[in-house]
């Protein structure tokens, strides 16, 4: 009897100036049960001995050096044109700052079917054990995603989304054939939710497996009230309002970023913190001026 093809997972990995938090992450998923995954640390332009370190520790796991911080989406993006070019069924891509349980890529693959594009675990935060995101839907009368809250699992069901978390995120690889890369213009922050919006145009599903669980160690790579961070939401945040239609739901999206800027900016007065302030000025400035043009690998 013919055994089953089991799919080929390639696990993506970005690090910048984070070997040792890489390295946890890495150790995770080389212990995974599942039987036919790969893991590709891509090494975004560090300025330390990331790559030295990581490759010293993991010598069996491929490592793509890029000589620049491309970003988020950029740096992602060479990661998934190598695991394309080796033959991934799917790609997996997995924030540094995050864990999964041994079951989860099984139980995420588990949830997958036909004409669903993107798989996401229940991903709790690592310190309190609270959910942090299970992906978000838009339904209602309300024109904006709502995150979805625990009382939405009422048992293991996977349920569909509107949109996914790039934190970890597992794509069919047909999803890139169909509907190209993450777009560019994110540097970081909101690559996914571009990205979900334009698989689901293509007509692909999203789906959220509560039982594949995942943790993520929030602010790793930056602070949550860091002017650096500040500016990148503002600016990214911006970015992607400027690409919605301006009908009820682009409405929405722009006066939603102007409350969370008035509410940083008030935030930011209050505490004395003028460097968090004039982020959100050149994040909106810098937003508003950037390019508009996709920037996807070809």
């Amino acid at each position: 009897m013919k055994s089953a093809v089991v799919p080929k997972i390639i696990a993506i990995v970005l690090n910048w100036n984070l070997p040792d938090v890489t390295c946890v992450c890495v150790e995770n998923l080389v212990a995974c049960d599942y039987p036919n995954l790969l893991v590709i640390v891509v090494d975004n332009g560090s300025t330390d001995d990331s790559v030295s370190t990581i490759r010293s520790r993991f010598p069996g796991v491929e490592m793509v050096a890029l000589p620049v911080n491309r970003g988020y989406a950029a740096g992602n993006n060479a990661g998934i044109v190598r695991a394309l070019d080796a033959g991934a069924d799917w790609i997996l891509l997995v924030n540094n700052d995050a864990t999964l349980a041994p079951d989860a890529v099984s139980q995420m693959l588990a949830a997958g079917g036909p004409k669903i594009g993107l798989i996401m675990p229940r991903i709790d935060e690592k310190l309190s054990g609270r959910l942090w995101r299970a992906g978000s839907r838009v339904h209602g009368l309300y024109p904006l995603p709502r995150r979805l809250a625990e009382r939405d699992f009422v048992d293991g069901t996977p349920l569909e989304i509107d949109f996914a978390v790039g934190c970890v995120l597992m794509i069919r690889r047909d999803v890139f054939e169909g509907v190209g890369f993450l777009d560019e213009r994110y540097f970081m922050y909101y690559e996914d939710l571009d990205f979900s919006s334009r698989v689901r145009a293509a007509g692909y599903r999203i789906m959220v497996a509560p039982k594949a669980r995942a943790w993520h160690t929030v602010g790793a790579s930056l602070q949550r009230n860091s002017p650096r961070r500040t500016y990148l939401l503002t600016r990214f945040r911006t970015v992607w309002c400027r690409s919605q239609a301006l009908d009820v739901a682009g409405i929405a999206w722009w006066a939603a970023l102007t409350l969370a800027s008035l509410r940083t900016l008030i935030d930011a007065e209050t505490h004395g913190d003028l460097n968090r302030a004039a982020a959100v000025i050149r994040g909106l400035r810098d937003g508003l001026w950037q390019s508009n043009e996709h920037s996807l690998p070809t």
